[in-house]
């Protein structure tokens, strides 16, 4: 039951976190690739070093609250805390995982986004999915497979459910790559379930 509790609560907190960043209320313009082209070097670094401390400081925040939640939990429930201390551990983990910008330094993801944003077709595609186009590449996914996730994040989002329910269900190749890869895709081409 105690897992039950931890579990929605985890959907809900995402679900409140996410929803603000697909809405397009307050975001005027919209930070996609025509933005980005209009941007200096130096703020397209500033844009990015500004992003990454944000993704620090907010994981920490995080960590805390899942950590805190543990504490909860294990006191409403009369559980071990050790058990919860693990799943937000693991939980925290896969956050940074899939969050953290990667191994480029910021000009190299900077350059990564001016070539992202060349293609006329990726310039409605906000900088903020756009980062983990390049983190990809910066891993080393096959180039299919980004390709894919690119195809994907130029839908509208209605449409990316489908198409990326249609793509795991029906492509043994995408779906291998996917349980590989698809961690370090942005949650607008949906995240994997919990398992």
């Amino acid at each position: 039951m105690k897992r039950f509790y931890f579990l929605l609560f985890c959907i809900l907190f995402v679900g409140l976190i996410a929803k603000p960043c697909f809405s397009e209320e307050g975001r005027k313009p919209p930070l996609n690739g025509y933005e980005w082209e209009s941007w200096s070097e130096i703020t397209k670094t500033s844009w990015l070093i500004g992003f990454d401390e944000g993704h620090t400081q907010t994981s920490v925040e995080a960590y805390i609250f899942l950590r805190r939640f543990a504490d909860a939990v294990s006191l409403k429930f009369a559980g071990t805390v050790e058990e919860l201390y693990e799943v937000a551990d693991k939980m925290n983990n896969e956050f940074l995982d899939r969050t953290v910008l990667g191994r480029g330094t910021f000009g190299q993801i900077a350059a990564g986004l001016d070539d992202f944003y060349k293609d006329y077709r990726n310039k409605s595609i906000l900088i903020n999915e756009a980062l983990y186009i390049v983190k990809l590449e910066f891993t080393g996914a096959p180039q299919e497979f980004i390709e894919q996730g690119t195809r994907l994040l130029r839908m509208p989002w209605e449409e990316r459910i489908k198409e990326q329910a249609s793509l795991l269900a029906g492509n043994q190749e995408y779906k291998e790559a996917w349980e590989k890869w698809g961690k370090y895709l942005p949650a607008g081409v949906i995240p994997t379930p919990f398992k």
